[in-house]
């Protein structure tokens, strides 16, 4: 699974950090009229437990 958000966005990073997704690749990008960096998340679909 793939996700995205941007750097500025600290708090869904360390969301994200904390549940086991991976930071993938940053990138320069021009969103919302702002420059911004924008960052991949990857967690593979098996790490995931699902409910019973």
């Amino acid at each position: 699974m793939r996700l995205w958000t941007h750097e500025s966005h600290a708090a869904a990073c360390a969301l994200y950090a904390r549940e086991g997704w991976r930071r993938g690749p940053r990138c320069p990008v021009h969103n919302y009229g702002q420059d911004l960096v924008e960052v991949r998340w990857d967690k593979d679909l098996a790490e995931i437990a699902l409910p019973d």
